[in-house]
Order: structure tokens, then sequence, then C-alpha cells
């Protein structure tokens, strides 16, 4: 589905524009550390189901006749990648 950017989501759009020189993509990343015990199976389901309840997770901005759209897939990817990392910690 495809549809025209609400005033907030085009504000946003253009407030991003040039803020990532390599790609220009507006994107909020968060770390959140979660403890050893956590179930990776029961993590990914719950992931999964959000995104099957709020498709609008996965909305990206298209060029449609110059102006920018959200497109937003009909029907989501069911299964989510998991990749374990470690050393984050040390990283930071």
């Amino acid at each position: 589905m495809i549809s025209p950017l609400s005033q907030s989501q085009l504000s946003i759009f253009l407030a991003s524009q040039g803020l990532d020189a390599n790609t220009g993509n507006y994107q909020q990343a968060s770390l959140y550390p979660l403890p050893d015990t956590i179930s990776l199976d029961r993590l990914k389901t719950a992931l999964e189901a959000l995104v099957m309840a709020h498709p609008y997770i996965l909305s990206r901005i298209v060029d449609k006749d110059g102006m920018p759209w959200m497109e937003t897939p009909d029907h989501p990817q069911r299964e989510a990648p998991v990749i374990e990392v470690d050393g984050l910690a040390q990283a930071r």
C-alpha cells in the first residue's frame, strides 16, 4: 500500500535529508541490554506478532513522481531474522 505522507511525516522526512550522508535515512537506533536468561524464541515470536499487528513498523519512504510517499507492505514477512551479537558492552 502506498499513501501520501502526513504533515508530521513530511516534516520528519524533510528534516532528515542529509542527516546520514551515506543513506539519507532517518533512523532511531537503540540498544537494549537483555538478560542472559531471555528466551530468544519467545522474543522472536513476540516481535513477529508485533510486526504482523502493526505493519506500519516496516514502512519506508519512496519517491513517486518526485514526491515522498509512505509504502507499507501489504503482506509483511512473517519471519524475522535473529542475529546474536556478543561483545557490545566492550564496544561502548
